[in-house]
């Protein structure tokens, strides 16, 4: 942020823009013969991308917290990446892996297993890219002021806490 001179929203977009650089790899990558060579560049550029993307993020967190509650707020949004929208995630998508290799053995097209789970693969990261693009072209329309402007603002924790000790102090 200090040496490029760069805002929130261009790094978390490069960040997000290098985490979505790994699906679309991993998407033509797969095959049955993969060299566990060609998984090093991928390896790397997810990585990278995650790097940006949370090092940008504890730093928003770190100026909008006071240090008191820095810590504090960054062990509580680790929870909730690590535990709750990680479960969760994983949940989901070993789901759709289950149910689209049943579904791949139960159309009677004459594939066996491996066959089916690489389609069910390849279908979960297709449409993990896709749904990645999406929010990517909203990260970069992000500055564009229709877009920006029908969204509505999250107010500041400070603000938040105002406000509730305000209507503790009406009780």
């Amino acid at each position: 942020m200090k040496m490029l001179r760069l805002k929130y929203t261009p790094l978390l977009t490069i960040g997000f823009a290098l985490m979505l650089a790994y699906q679309v790899m991993m998407y033509f990558y797969i095959t049955p013969e993969l060299n566990i060579e060609r998984l090093y560049a991928p390896t790397f550029v997810r990585t990278f991308g995650y790097a940006i993307f949370f090092c940008v993020l504890t730093i928003y967190l770190e100026e909008l917290m006071p240090f008191q509650n820095f810590f504090m707020s960054l062990t509580i949004a680790a929870f909730i990446r690590n535990g709750v929208v990680d479960s969760i995630s994983g949940g989901i998508y070993s789901y759709l892996m289950r149910y689209h290799i049943a579904d791949n053995l139960a159309r009677g097209v004459p594939i066996d297993a491996t066959q089916s789970i690489m389609q069910a693969v390849k279908y979960l990261y297709g449409t993990t890219c896709l749904m990645g693009c999406l929010f990517l072209l909203f990260l970069m329309l992000w500055h564009v002021q229709p877009v920006r402007s029908t969204l509505k603002h999250l107010p500041y924790w400070n603000k938040i806490g105002q406000e509730m000790r305000k209507e503790l102090a009406k009780d």
